[in-house]
């Protein structure tokens, strides 16, 4: 059965504008695509509500099934980034 990950979060306060940009660069060049490689998943995608790029930011990844989600903590590329991100996130 087809299931939808959605991960909401807000970036620090405390961050600079160079961080914030290297964050959107980093999640959009490198993060997005190791996530789309990962077996199972059907597409990812990233929305950003107000705030600027820094806060209400969704991140939605559609997969075949919940066991994707294993998979994709499990997958060596993405598991070595999520400790980047979640020291960025509030």
């Amino acid at each position: 059965m087809a299931s939808t990950y959605v991960r909401r979060f807000n970036l620090k306060g405390s961050l600079s504008d160079k961080q914030v940009n290297d964050f959107w660069k980093h999640l959009l060049g490198e993060f997005i695509p190791a996530v789309q490689k990962v077996k199972g998943v059907k597409s990812c995608k990233v929305y950003s509500g107000a705030g600027a790029l820094r806060a209400d930011i969704r991140l939605v990844t559609e997969m075949d099934h919940a066991g994707v989600y294993e998979a994709l903590l499990r997958d060596p590329a993405i598991g070595k980034q999520l400790g980047t991100f979640y020291g960025l996130w509030t």
